[in-house]
């Protein structure tokens, strides 16, 4: 943009100054009309005239800006105040903070010192007035001081709350943490032995490898949901996890009525498989009266339901679980395993345990919103229970419901007793629980190939010297076991003492007589 301040007409021989002044816009040396320069520059009409009359009044400077409100007495030097915040966070993020090798969860930095989650930032900034007040300098506001903070010191933060840490990465920051007055050398070692540490833990990129080629297969297959499919009918990989939820007492309500917390209301156990390719997971929901065991026959039974009546059909299996050795980690589920592959229901299966610590996985994600969902509303029966399940993710329908048992006693999945079942014909393999890796594959029924960790080589293991006899001596399926129901007096105590806080329809389900 440039002014004339005469007028310029080659017929006119004395030039007269300009009553009005003339503006020509320019964009990139080109000449261009003043609605395209305004739309180029995002400039409005009163904006554009206030910049040429102040142009044309003081030439090619600044415009200061006078704001209103009564100025400000206590201004202080910024740069001063600048270093002391940014010095004393620094000193205290040395004496406290622990700085941690390799990835932290939540957070994407590597480079970052964690302070402790019990001192927040108003707490830090309540220590430097203190420390202002000893020295004679005014502190800043704690509104500055999180600004300063956020914006130059970004590498310092305050640990979030966690939960299922692995205690080996505690110790280790504990030493971290305690040793900040070592020399370098020491600190050093420290952490290298935590850095090695999290270079074993290579389970995580092994399981996140599975789930994505399982959420490929999906895609390519074209498949939606779970259901019921024939076992080893698509040549397929699927991938699949499984693990206990804390339980729930029933009757739920958002507004916890006092006395009922010193009560044991009626216990419901969940199970929960998820297929990470979709995501969905069947929740299964046991009721303490169905509940006949929380090891190896009910997962087991839980695991063989799934398989018939929710799998994708898939011909090879990938499993993962938690290294509980009650429930998951026994000889009884190596067994099922080898006993799917030796009779032809998978041509493949291989099962993983993750690392202890590091059991943070599909599972946890659904059981979350369902836990989320079930705060917010008021249960009473295993069906409302079903129906908080199946409204806890509404759009993708991660969460599918399937009740065991009702409150009555009626069977809906039905629980064996594959402990007896595989006693008399499988042998035991010793050192299960440090052992972290196994492959069944239909080429060497009735082996095991495991491995303690992914760099080693694996180790074959018969569980079986004859499959094909094995299989003429064993029965189809297991005994059943019966739910064993509620005793006379677990149900006179819910009846006495929970019973009032039941909605009233739902008494005579969830807490009937047990005299009548």
């Amino acid at each position: 943009m440039r002014q004339g301040a005469s007028t310029e007409c080659s017929r006119r021989k004395d030039k007269k100054a300009r009553q009005k002044t003339r503006v020509v816009y320019t964009m990139m040396s080109r000449l261009v009309c003043r609605s395209t320069f305004m739309f180029l520059t995002g400039v409005k009409a009163k904006r554009l005239r206030n910049l040429m009359k102040h142009y044309k009044d003081n030439g090619p400077c600044l415009r200061m800006r006078n704001r209103g409100g009564r100025k400000n007495n206590t201004k202080c030097q910024p740069l001063d105040d600048t270093n002391r915040v940014t010095q004393f966070i620094k000193n205290y993020a040395e004496d406290n903070a622990v700085s941690l090798p390799g990835r932290v969860p939540g957070f994407k930095r590597d480079d970052i010192l964690l302070l402790p989650s019990s001192t927040p930032k108003s707490e830090v900034h309540r220590l430097f007035v203190a420390s202002c007040d000893e020295g004679g300098f005014r502190p800043v506001a704690i509104s500055t001081f999180r600004k300063l903070w956020a914006s130059l010191l970004p590498f310092i933060v305050v640990a979030w709350p966690m939960t299922d840490l692995c205690w080996i990465c505690q110790a280790n920051n504990h030493r971290i943490f305690r040793g900040a007055s070592l020399d370098d050398q020491e600190k050093q070692e420290l952490l290298m032995e935590q850095q090695l540490h999290l270079s074993r833990v290579e389970e995580r990129v092994l399981y996140r490898s599975m789930t994505a080629q399982s959420k490929m297969v999906v895609e390519q297959q074209q498949i939606i949901s779970l259901g019921p499919n024939r076992l080893c009918s698509k040549d397929i990989t699927s991938h699949y996890s499984f693990d206990f939820a804390q339980q729930v007492h029933l009757p739920h309500s958002p507004y916890q009525p006092g006395p009922i917390y010193f009560l044991t209301p009626r216990k419901v156990g969940i199970f929960g498989i998820c297929c990470e390719g979709l995501p969905q997971q069947v929740n299964y929901l046991i009721d303490e009266g169905a509940s006949s065991t929380k090891g190896s026959n009910a997962v087991i039974s839980y695991l063989h339901h799934f398989f018939d009546q929710c799998g994708l059909g898939e011909s090879e299996v990938q499993l993962h679980c938690d290294n509980c050795a009650g429930q998951n980690k026994n000889r009884y589920v190596l067994w099922y395993f080898a006993w799917l592959v030796m009779t032809g229901r998978h041509r493949s299966v291989t099962l993983n345990f993750m690392p202890p610590g590091h059991t943070k996985f599909a599972p946890d994600w659904c059981f979350g919103l369902l836990k989320r969902t079930f705060r917010k509303n008021e249960v009473h029966s295993l069906q409302e229970l079903s129906d908080v399940v199946r409204r806890s993710t509404p759009v993708k329908k991660a969460n599918i419901p399937q009740v065991v048992a009702t409150e009555n006693g009626q069977t809906l999945v039905k629980t064996y007793n594959w402990q007896e079942f595989f006693s008399a014909h499988f042998r035991t393999l010793n050192g299960i629980k440090k052992i972290g890796h196994f492959r069944f594959s239909a080429e060497n029924p009735g082996s095991a190939f495991h491995r303690k960790t992914l760099a080693d080589e694996e180790t074959e293991f018969r569980f079986v010297g004859d499959p094909e006899e094995a299989l003429l001596q064993l029965d189809d399926v297991p005994a059943l076991i019966p739910p064993p129901g509620l005793s006379h007096e677990r149900q006179s105590y819910l009846y006495r003492n929970i019973r009032p806080f039941v909605r009233l329809e739902a008494r005579d389900i969830l807490t009937p007589d047990p005299d009548a």
